[in-house]
């Protein structure tokens, strides 16, 4: 049997590259448009252009995020690293956290705003486009990963508050370890590819099958944000369930009318504050809160249209959509330094506002726990010392309230 013509043999190769054409337009998604999906987007050499957007709106939309995320985590840092005061465990994560937001800002809004501008023309090479799309990944994952830390240091001081503090230090830098290691299969998934168009940095899922694109996308989603979300959710779960827990505490030993005396006036070994969460702290609380529910309202959206579209048909509507949420996710790292800013005010009228408005339902909370240094606190003459047993600080401390402070007060410095 003679060979078959050459012809035939290309003729049934542009039939092959036809059909997959067709498949891929079918289920593959190729939206350059959306921010935080950089590393998500599926794009292919072989298909029609993208859909249309409103570049010009869009590139002015990232701009201005871009322009808010550079002065507002700027001025989170210069406010904690110029200010006079002991710095605490959390001012340390607030500090990583506006780092991870200035990196977002930096390798990823500003880095996508240039690409856009140049069309998505790619002009420095094959190395720095795998680079390029390691660090825009980098920045997401550390900002989201410094989010979950923090949620972990207010579970543990809220829950645990006579444990010894966690490794805040080790902690942050595991996360920006591990936002590195995490990023690095970017490198592997980009490269530049030559077309009638020009050098593009894109990805290969084009030639390969759809469990390839849709394992990316999972991989994205729960690196980026389900992770994060999981250990938030848990977090301030049991903080507010230990809250509301001894809130009852109290209110049911207020209602008890036997008590004795003397065990109210009980000397204590460890000076009790207040409230069960001392004024700073609630405004610390307060502030965590805002930050998990703008990360939670930024990003579950977008996440959301991501695996229908990995997992379903992609439409018109969902590229709209997806370039519209895109710009949601990065804003969450423009919105979080404001936050800060807001609780951390001197200004009269904000501070009303905080108290009226962000989780009332903490303000008049009122119960009692410990500092985390220990201090003497005599009862009655100085020579006079008592000696009470861990169960009868922690069933005693709760209620009792100490007598205005005199000369003879101790005084201890709370590392919280």
């Amino acid at each position: 049997i003679p060979p078959k013509p050459k012809t035939i043999i290309n003729w049934s190769f542009s039939i092959y590259d036809c059909l997959w054409d067709i498949a891929v337009r079918n289920w593959l998604p190729r939206l350059p448009t959306n921010i935080q999906s950089i590393h998500f987007t599926v794009y292919s050499v072989n298909i029609s252009p993208p859909p249309l957007y409103n570049r010009q709106i869009r590139l002015t939309s990232m701009a201005l995020i871009f322009a808010l995320a550079l002065v507002g985590n700027l001025a989170v840092l210069h406010r904690i690293c110029c200010s006079k005061r002991k710095r605490r465990k959390i001012d340390f994560l607030i500090t990583n956290l506006a780092v991870a937001d200035l990196c977002v800002s930096v390798m990823t809004l500003l880095s996508q705003i240039i690409w856009e501008a140049l069309e998505d023309s790619w002009l420095a090479g094959n190395l720095a486009c795998r680079c390029f799309k390691v660090f825009q990944v980098f920045g997401l994952i550390a900002s989201s990963s410094i989010i979950a830390i923090i949620a972990l240091e207010r579970h543990h001081v809220i829950v645990n508050p006579l444990h010894s503090p966690l490794p805040t230090k080790t902690l942050a830098a595991t996360a920006w370890i591990c936002a590195f290691m995490l990023s690095i299969p970017q490198a592997f998934v980009f490269k530049v590819t030559v077309n009638e168009e020009g050098e593009k940095c894109l990805n290969t899922f084009g030639q390969l099958p759809r469990w390839h694109f849709q394992m990316y996308i999972i991989y994205g989603a729960i690196t980026v944000f389900f992770i994060p979300f999981c250990i938030l959710c848990v977090a301030y779960t049991r903080i507010l369930w230990t809250i509301w827990r001894k809130e009852r505490h109290m209110e049911s030993f207020k209602a008890t009318k036997n008590v004795d005396p003397k065990q109210q006036r009980r000397p204590i070994r460890i000076i009790a504050a207040n409230s069960s969460i001392p004024r700073a702290r609630v405004k610390t609380l307060k502030m965590t809160l805002v930050i998990i529910m703008l990360f939670t309202v930024c990003g579950l959206p977008y996440f959301i249209i991501e695996m229908k579209v990995a997992f379903g048909s992609f439409t018109e509507a969902d590229a709209q959509l997806l370039a519209v949420l895109g710009i949601f996710v990065v804003s969450n790292s423009a919105v979080n330094p404001y936050v800060y800013l807001f609780f951390k005010t001197n200004n009269i009228y904000m501070r009303r506002l905080e108290k009226s408005a962000c989780f009332s339902c903490l303000r008049d909370y009122r119960e009692n726990t410990f500092r985390r240094e220990p201090c003497a606190y005599p009862a009655g003459k100085r020579g006079e010392h008592s000696s009470t047993t861990t169960s009868d600080i922690i069933h005693s401390v709760s209620f009792y309230k100490s007598p205005s402070p005199t000369n003879e007060t101790g005084s201890c410095d709370s590392s919280i």
